[in-house]
């Protein structure tokens, strides 16, 4: 089975990235930390769920089965 070129791909690995430091760094401004503690969790946590999602995706896209286009 011959794949499409991808073109575009979503980012949805900096997009969870992303929306895990912002829900990372509320939870630190509520429980009323310094901001240091803050940033160094918010970054290594975004990275992390950052880095996770875009390997678990890769892998879902190499098992997944080709789209078929008429």
């Amino acid at each position: 089975m011959h794949r499409k070129p991808v073109t575009h791909r979503n980012g949805w690995g900096t997009l969870s990235g992303l929306l895990t430091g912002c829900i990372i760094t509320l939870i630190g401004v509520v429980q009323d930390l310094q901001p240091e503690t803050i940033l160094l969790r918010s970054a290594i946590g975004g990275c992390a769920v950052a880095c996770l999602a875009t390997v678990w995706l890769a892998t879902w896209r190499m098992i997944s089965p080709p789209i078929k286009e008429d």
